[in-house]
């Protein structure tokens, strides 16, 4: 008999077998021997249903498989988990699937299960629970915690993320030997009884797996209602630009310069609950990659020698369970707690006022992830093609045009003002939200692109045709043109010998003053003049043309 409960177990609820964890009064830990991860076997299994060790697997395989076996959704312990974790029940049984609610180990929070014949993606197993609970009209967002009478039960799913290339999360198994007897670790019925075969209702299940082919795991993951909004001067882009950071090389080690890490990394206690948890919010972004930073960032925090409470104090377990919550809350939500929102809870960054990144997630990102425009809204395919071109050509390819010690500006509030994010200021140009001017000549009197204007539009075009049929390259604003070269720097005197040779070659008869144009500059705004290619990535790479 007890094989036979062993191998159905195995075939319902084991999945990933390279690890557990267990819990012995004080917490889950880790099983390892000598530093190895104890693989979960048969005598594991049996150990659990017989009650000699609370056993915890993990939910899902790591990359690159992100696989799952079954989809949990957790609800804690509070007078609305009851009926709540019923009504998601009884939704997905009108939606022809089978799951099994069960009475936590506590006694007082519920767990939905729904199984699958085969393993599925992680993130089809997710949206399709996700979904389910919005269309059930569960309340998933706001105020929530165990013994809490709020409008919330629902704590998170497992597994708790989309993709994982270690551990995961981990749920405590249902069916444990000495729970049983109290009723609790039990599968139940809608009266809130044990059904009297506990190893038959499991049995049954296996007949009524969700199959792989089953339309509803292959959905659009629903827009999650009663979110909390951040301002539009904190966020990005209505897409959810976030998740592109994970494409990034070593980003996770240069959000180590934000100013909240390193302030965590050597005072941890600068920093109240929810400011740590705003914290894990952002590296939650990086999914379980971040965990290790999680615990660094976590790993010092003491405020007995403040308030003699014993339990403020760094738990591994805590911090597992607090970040695993904000992974699943940005898979949900794609918004990490920003800047701002960590002022007004506690903690201030003392370069608030003037940082350009507004989220620690998204410090030292490229403009391409970073620029918010409310006249130009950016997709993620829209930021991964501008990702690409940052890679390839880059902005460099534009300031190769201009001398090294080139000066930039644009116009704020009416006024020329000279910048420093100069990338970004770039991008926005190039993408045609706001011109960016470059001083010609430069402050030591070199160019290397040659600008002049015309100033008649007959001219212009004989002088564009006779450029083009001579395959120089330009670019042409009106009657202003840019020659552009990205080769050695040259004087402001030679630049002109240059240009009048051009226009003698297309046939432009030059004034004795045609010259003034440049040297008789004086005031600041004469000296400044647009860059070239003004919307270019707008009008080739994200409007379907091929950028240059």
């Amino acid at each position: 008999m007890d094989a036979k409960r062993v191998a159905l177990y195995k075939e319902v609820f084991v999945h990933r077998t390279d690890a557990y964890m267990h819990n012995t009064g004080f917490g889950w830990n880790p099983v390892r021997d000598c530093g190895q991860d104890r693989p979960f076997g048969d005598g594991q299994v049996l150990s659990h249903i017989e009650g000699r060790c609370r056993c915890g697997l993990y939910a899902m395989k790591p990359a690159p498989e992100n696989t799952c076996k079954w989809v949990v959704a957790d609800f804690d312990d509070n007078a609305q988990a009851f009926e709540q974790a019923w009504a998601l029940a009884h939704h997905l049984e009108s939606q022809e699937l089978f799951p099994l609610v069960e009475r936590s180990f506590s006694g007082k929070g519920y767990h939905v299960w729904l199984f699958f014949e085969e393993p599925v993606k992680a993130k089809d197993a997710r949206t399709l629970m996700l979904n389910a609970l919005v269309e059930a009209n569960i309340p998933i967002q706001g105020t929530q915690g165990k013994g809490k009478n709020t409008q919330r039960s629902f704590d998170r799913l497992f597994p708790s993320q989309d993709e994982t290339n270690a551990y995961g999360n981990i749920i405590a198994l249902p069916l444990h030997g000495e729970a049983l007897k109290q009723g609790n670790c039990a599968f139940i019925d809608r009266q809130g009884q044990p059904y009297p075969d506990q190893w038959a209702k499991v049995a049954e299940i296996l007949e009524k797996r969700v199959p792989t082919s089953h339309p509803l795991l292959y959905g659009e993951r629903a827009n999650i209602p009663g979110i909390r909004r951040v301002r539009a001067t904190d966020f990005c882009d209505s897409d959810n630009s976030f998740a592109l950071l994970k494409e990034l090389p070593d980003h996770l080690n240069q959000i180590r310069e934000c100013e909240a890490i390193k302030t965590s990394l050597t005072n941890p206690n600068a920093f109240n609950n929810s400011t740590w948890t705003g914290i894990l919010s952002n590296i939650a972004v990086f999914e379980s990659k971040g965990q290790d930073l999680a615990h660094e960032v976590s790993r010092g925090y003491d405020m007995r020698v403040v308030n003699q409470n014993p339990a403020h104090v760094y738990s591994e377990e805590e911090t597992d369970r607090a970040y695993f919550h904000k992974v699943d809350y940005i898979q949900k939500i794609g918004t990490p707690a920003s800047c701002r929102w960590l002022s007004e809870k506690g903690w201030t960054c003392p370069k608030l006022e003037y940082c350009p990144y507004k989220f620690i997630a998204m410090y030292g990102a490229p403009p391409s992830l970073t620029l918010y425009n409310t006249e130009l809204t950016l997709s993620n395919d829209d930021r991964k093609k501008l990702m690409d071109w940052e890679q390839t050509a880059g902005y460099q390819s534009i300031f190769d045009l201009f001398p090294t010690d080139a000066t930039y500006a644009v116009y704020k509030d009416g006024k020329l003002t000279e910048i420093r994010r100069k990338e970004y200021w770039c991008l926005c140009h190039l993408l045609g939200t706001v011109k960016l001017y470059v001083r010609y000549p430069s402050f030591k009197n070199t160019v290397r692109s040659i600008w002049y204007d015309l100033s008649n539009q007959m001219d212009a075009d004989r002088f564009a045709q006779d450029l083009t049929e001579n395959e120089v390259m330009y670019d042409r604003s009106d009657t202003s043109f840019w020659i552009l070269r990205d080769g050695a720097e040259i004087t402001l005197d030679v630049a002109m010998k240059v240009l009048e040779h051009l226009a003698v070659e297309a046939g432009i008869e030059l004034t004795e003053t045609w010259s003034d144009v440049i040297f008789l500059k004086t005031q600041k705004e004469e000296l400044f003049h647009p860059l070239p290619y003004f919307s270019k990535l707008k009008t080739t790479l994200l409007e379907g043309g091929t950028s240059q």
